[in-house]
């Protein structure tokens, strides 16, 4: 008796060399991503540095108490941790306990009892600076992290540019 019947084969060679060139990506991504959360980082760090100018620190009180204002409490950090690369932007500590009430989760503004009577509630006029920072950074960020992907990748698989 006859058959009848087709062939259906998968190729996956050029997965498999696909697979190969990612793993070369991830050691070789590893000084320009580094470099890259340093370089974002910084801009945020400037950036909120620029908005919380409105905080020097230059009270009686703020300098007997060591107090510096906001704006020199602002730190930038960066690192690899599980196959992740970030960047955090800080403020507040010891230098500027203020930091954190003002920024009001990235709403700025806080309403606060005024001189602690409830009945009385204040908002403050003082304005976020770390969320609006980041949220103005976000493109550039985006462009280091997708430029520094792309250097990766053409070094580790390509040899270079």
């Amino acid at each position: 008796m006859a058959r009848t019947g087709m062939l259906f084969a998968v190729d996956t060679r050029e997965i498999g060399a696909f697979a190969r060139d990612l793993r070369l990506v991830g050691p070789a991504s590893a000084n320009t991503m580094r470099a890259a959360m340093a370089e974002s980082g910084e801009l945020v760090r400037k950036s909120a540095r620029e908005k919380a100018a409105f905080s020097t620190g230059g009270s009686t009180t703020s300098v007997r108490l060591g107090h510096k204002g906001i704006p020199s409490s602002i730190q930038k950090s960066f690192g690899f941790q599980r196959g992740v690369y970030w960047f955090r932007v800080r403020a507040g500590g010891k230098q500027a306990p203020q930091a954190a009430p003002l920024e009001n989760e990235g709403k700025g503004h806080p309403r606060h009892p005024l001189y602690g009577n409830k009945q009385y509630w204040y908002t403050n006029s003082t304005p976020a600076f770390m969320e609006p920072a980041l949220r103005e950074n976000t493109p550039a960020i985006l462009a280091l992290t997708e430029s520094a992907l792309d250097e990766a990748i053409a070094v580790s698989i390509y040899g270079g540019r």
